[in-house]
């Protein structure tokens, strides 16, 4: 069947630590997640995962250019947060964001039990617009410092 493996990331979850894993390991990571909370309120956790930079030089009696990967990059990720009474997650977000404090994220996906984690460290928050009906919440930009590591339920359970 074509759909086989297709899944629907509805009712997944975010979850935030102070804090890095002790190694790039699931067990390390597993550890870090007891100190965790989720991002309760979360409407977005944009795409991550390394790029690399582009290093391009060219000979000129050739008339091409070269190019090759340099330097991994973790990226930037757009964190959108609803305003909620009790957040924990957007709290450890809120206390340690316009700084160097480095947070771990955690997605665990609602289907599979799979885990993708990364370090990095937030911007200050940017507060929404205030619109017609709009809901009212901060943005803020996670800045990923560390290749992200994913792991499946199994594993992670194993670990």
């Amino acid at each position: 069947m074509p759909l086989a493996g297709l899944e629907n990331v509805t009712g997944s979850s975010v979850y935030v630590a102070v804090g890095e894993p002790t190694a790039e390991t699931a067990a390390a990571y597993k550890t870090l997640f007891a100190s965790a909370e989720e991002i309760v309120g979360l409407v977005e956790f944009g795409e991550w995962g390394d790029t690399e930079n582009d290093v391009a030089e060219g000979l000129v009696s050739e008339g091409r250019i070269y190019h090759t990967n340099g330097a991994s990059d973790g990226g930037e990720v757009t964190i959108t947060i609803q305003q909620r009474d009790t957040d924990a997650g957007r709290d450890i977000i809120t206390a340690n964001s316009g700084g160097n404090t480095l947070l771990t994220f955690f997605k665990v996906y609602s289907d599979s039990g799979d885990y993708e984690c990364a370090s990095g460290v937030c911007t200050s928050p940017r507060y929404r617009a205030l619109t017609q009906d709009s809901i009212r919440g901060q943005m803020c930009t996670a800045r990923i410092n560390t290749a992200v590591l994913p792991i499946t339920a199994a594993a992670w359970a194993a670990a």
